[in-house]
């Protein structure tokens, strides 16, 4: 860094501010070393972050994994079922780790009570479907007759 070399220097040209190139030079190191540590700061968390990330996506992979297989025991929706079922959100999810263990020969059995809760959320997706329709269809009419205007 040659500090001490380049005080001297300063010291030598008359017109410079000696007392304010001092100040000047700390306070570069200062911020220097702030951005620096700020910098490897960012790193390090970013890192953390990112293997956070990681870990919680092989829970999730893992608890799918487990899920199917209780799909593929046909225990899950049957009466020996644990307390701790698997959540809606991973259903699909689990479905298709199911399908990853069945042969393209067997034939798929669906445990009715599944079949049925399948069913009841495809009837609901079909109503949310049709409400939509008919409100984009409403703010259309409501939008022509303000152009209108």
């Amino acid at each position: 860094d040659h500090c001490s070399s380049l005080l001297i220097v300063i010291r030598r040209v008359p017109e410079l501010n000696y007392n304010a190139c001092v100040v000047f030079i700390m306070a570069w190191f200062i911020f220097g070393a702030i951005t620096l540590s700020s910098l490897i700061v960012g790193l390090i968390m970013d890192s953390f972050q990112i293997l956070r990330a990681e870990l919680i996506s092989e829970a999730y992979e893992v608890q799918v994994q487990k899920a199917a297989e209780k799909i593929k025991a046909g225990n899950v929706f049957g009466r020996q079922c644990p307390q701790n079922e698997p959540k809606e959100e991973m259903a699909w999810d689990v479905f298709f780790k199911e399908m990853e263990y069945q042969d393209e020969a067997t034939a798929i059995q669906w445990h009715e009570e599944f079949l049925l809760k399948c069913l009841r959320l495809q009837e609901r997706l079909q109503i949310n479907l049709e409400t939509q329709t008919q409100l984009q269809d409403k703010a259309v009419q409501a939008f022509l007759k303000l152009h209108d205007y």
